[in-house]
């Protein structure tokens, strides 16, 4: 269910940057930001009412209002469904959301997930797994963005607020004061999945990027001014984040899926991971965009250039196939072992293509004191999305 959701968000900031959070003037959403020629909205539109319209057949061919039912019904995580509601709501703001409002409804039934029908630790973070109390970094981009994105379109400052509320307990629980604030990957529970304490590099990322989006959708609202101290405090705490990733980055410029076991170490779970590097490098723009942070722009510079480099043997690129697909990536499905193909590592990757656009259109920041390099490496395009194919049910 993550995969379509992080891909229902790579579209928007993709194809019609205009209605992406990240985006000034975003909130509330407005169709007439596209011109008259609304096409760019097709492939996320197709995308969602494929599913919308599965779970319609799953309640006899229409949504219940006010019911605790996820948008994956069966799934296991309550998390992860959440990750697919921003789509949803985006298109119930600007008109689409169909005659039977099936689309608030699914959106507003998963919220009641969440809220009513999750466990939740004594004071108050929602598990990320629906059966037992879990915690898990990759929480903090599937459900915080969706409470953040719900209160600005529907003034619900409470939501606002547990969204806030969401990530200062997560960071309370998993960040790791004795490894450079890392946090720990997932904790507690253990019937279903067992706890991994270890300081996964996509983990640390998912915890990085979903802060940033809380903080996009809040600063670009009316309720800006109400949680300015907030959005400035989150900000330190991505830069946390960041820095601790910033210690672990070997010279290869490639993360290891583990960040603090050492890259020579025999670990069954610990190889060089393209996917989280990427995704670094993603939440490195960003954090420069939004807030004028360019601490670690130098790092994703670099992560690009090594991602774009020239491969072997005639091959175009070294970490792309010649289909476009990212190598050397984890399994998004088993985040112990390495993968073939992942739909979120090409997410990451046209992320970060994305986003070091729009820093380039604000002037190519650096860290006061260092001058940018001439001549950038431009990587082709290549990440065009061919999750969708792979992620649609």
């Amino acid at each position: 269910s993550w995969e379509l959701g992080v891909l229902n968000q790579i579209l928007v900031e993709h194809s019609t940057p205009s209605l992406s959070v990240f985006t000034p003037g975003s909130i509330p959403p407005k169709l007439s930001s596209l011109g008259k020629d609304t096409s760019a909205l097709d492939p996320l539109f197709n995308a969602t009412t494929v599913h919308i319209n599965w779970l319609r057949e799953q309640n006899g061919g229409k949504i219940p209002q006010n019911t605790a039912q996820s948008l994956w019904i069966d799934d296991g995580s309550a998390g992860d469904p959440a990750s697919f509601a921003p789509g949803l709501l985006l298109f119930d703001a600007i008109g689409w959301g169909g005659k039977d409002d099936a689309y608030i409804h699914a959106a507003s039934n998963q919220l009641k997930v969440l809220q009513e029908d999750t466990p939740k630790t004594d004071d108050g973070a929602i598990s990320h797994r629906r059966r037992e109390l879990q915690l898990w970094a990759d929480n903090c981009y599937m459900v915080p963005p969706f409470f953040a994105y719900y209160g600005v379109l529907k003034n619900r400052k409470d939501l606002v607020q547990e969204s806030l509320k969401q990530l200062r307990l997560y960071r309370q629980y998993l960040r790791d004061p004795s490894k450079s604030n890392l946090w720990k990957h997932v904790l507690m529970g253990g019937t279903e999945v067992p706890p991994d304490e270890g300081h996964w590099a996509t983990g640390n990322g998912w915890a990085a990027l979903g802060m940033l989006r809380v903080m996009a959708t809040i600063k670009h609202s009316d309720f800006a001014n109400d949680f300015e101290g907030q959005i400035s405090e989150m900000a330190g705490w991505v830069s946390e984040v960041l820095g601790g990733m910033v210690e672990a980055l070997p010279d290869n410029n490639i993360f290891n899926n583990y960040l603090t076991i050492p890259p020579d170490a025999h670990h069954e779970g610990n190889f060089p991971d393209t996917a989280s590097t990427a995704l670094f490098a993603y939440a490195a723009y960003r954090l420069s965009v939004l807030m004028n942070d360019h601490t670690y722009i130098p790092y994703a510079e670099r992560i690009r250039k090594t991602l774009s480099s020239p491969g072997d043997k005639g091959s175009e690129y070294k970490y792309f196939d010649k289909e476009g697909y990212l190598l050397n990536v984890v399994n998004p499905r088993s985040y112990g072992v390495a993968g073939e193909k992942s739909p979120e590592g090409q997410a990451f990757v046209l992320g970060m293509q994305i986003a070091r656009r729009e820093w380039i259109s604000k002037g190519s920041q650096y860290p006061d004191g260092e001058d940018a390099p001439k001549g950038f490496i431009q990587m082709s395009n290549m990440a065009i999305l061919m999750m969708a194919s792979q992620a649609l049910p």
